[in-house]
């Protein structure tokens, strides 16, 4: 009866929605190493990589050039490239060559289309100033970040427009540093309920995103607060959901965001959650949390808001590192992981995609932005921001 009910939330959920895959090298065919074999007879007998013609002559085999007694190999990536595409990494190798698309491409490396497109860059940000990360959320239309960071001086937040592809100027900061947006205490979840953007962990913060300011959110008080947890919003249930965390690892905490009513979830999850991202899906009270095992791996679980259904679903691909953030892309959730590779699972089919995409190089955080992917990136002293143009 469960999995009936999870079923048909997702089909209707997804029913509303709009719905690159790295491929294996490309390479030369033919006959590779005087594979063809000898057609005539000839003497002396060839040289490596030759073969006997049916002229009774020593030939070398494609790929290699010589006079049939001494062979060497062609590089083929001098010439045009080696014939891969302008997007792609042309490898010689011993009588062929191999094409790799570039990472902000996919394809057989003979043809690479886009993955992802640069859409703005912003100089003398440093958006990851001692390695603990970055946290980013979508919020009325914008994708806010700044750095987890205990360098005080080093603390920023700013906004970017995906519509108008720029970065907008410095917004204020919480008037509680530096126990927001350290990386010390309890790690930080960063929510939004689609206009404001929440903070939370050591503190409870609430930037108003119209007014451009801060605020207390009294709802998040000491005596809940967690660290580590997967946070999302249930837009059904108007309800921020924190999933697991430091000394919660086998619950959840709901935030009500009109009454401030606190309650942990009903149920219990079927296996512990820390350092989890979640993500709920819009317009269905339905969240995915992708959370570390002890014993390695990645799980995959899905719950019901308000209600004692959990269900645990397909373990994520053996490789995925530690889940950073999700989101939905059409039916599909994807998770981008500590490894800056998005992975894309099937909640219908509970199966994960053999489709991959890595993000663009120096990237710190991947965010959903309506129905659109964000990627924010550090290049040298810059930072960048990617859209993500390849449909899985």
């Amino acid at each position: 009866m469960q999995r009936f009910v999870y079923a048909a939330l997702l089909s209707l959920s997804f029913a509303a929605l709009g719905c690159g895959e790295l491929v294996n090298p490309s390479t030369d065919s033919g006959v590779k190493n005087g594979d063809g074999g000898d057609i005539g007879t000839c003497t002396p007998d060839c040289g490596d990589n030759a073969f006997c013609n049916a002229q009774d002559s020593c030939e070398c085999s494609p790929g290699y050039e010589g006079d049939g007694q001494t062979c060497n190999d062609i590089d083929e990536c001098e010439t045009a490239n080696g014939g891969c595409d302008e997007n792609a990494l042309c490898i010689n190798r011993p009588g062929d060559r191999a094409c790799v698309c570039n990472a902000t491409h996919t394809g057989d490396g003979e043809t690479c289309t886009e993955v992802w497109s640069l859409e703005a860059t912003l100089e003398n940000v440093n958006l990851n100033p001692d390695g603990f990360g970055t946290l980013g959320v979508f919020a009325n239309g914008q994708v806010f970040f700044g750095p987890e960071t205990n360098l005080v001086p080093a603390i920023f937040w700013r906004s970017y427009d995906p519509l108008l592809k720029q970065f907008g100027p410095e917004l204020p900061l919480p008037p509680s540093l530096p126990g927001d947006f350290c990386a010390c205490g309890f790690t930080e979840s960063i929510v939004s309920d689609g206009i404001d953007v929440f903070l939370l962990g050591n503190e409870g913060m609430r930037y108003r995103t119209n007014e451009q300011r801060w605020e207390n959110f009294d709802a998040y008080d000491s005596a809940n607060r967690r660290g580590e947890a997967g946070g999302t919003f249930d837009s059904v249930s108007g309800s921020i959901l924190l999933f697991g965390g430091r000394n919660n690892q086998n619950n959840a905490l709901r935030i009500d965001l009109s009454s401030s009513l606190q309650e942990i979830e009903p149920g219990e999850p079927p296996v512990l959650m820390d350092n989890a991202a979640a993500h709920a899906v819009p317009n269905m009270p339905l969240s995915f949390i992708a959370t570390p095992q002890n014993n390695g791996g990645v799980q995959m679980l899905s719950h019901q808001t308000g209600t004692p259904n959990w269900m645990q679903l397909a373990n994520a691909p053996n490789e995925m590192g530690r889940p950073q953030t999700m989101g939905n892309l059409g039916p599909q959730i994807w998770v981008a992981d500590s490894e800056g590779v998005l992975y894309f699972f099937d909640p219908m089919a509970n199966t994960w995609s053999d489709t991959r995409f890595g993000a663009p190089a120096g990237t710190e955080v991947v965010v959903n932005a309506g129905s659109e992917i964000i990627a924010i990136a550090q290049d040298g002293n810059a930072v960048q921001a990617w859209r993500l143009v390849a449909q899985p």
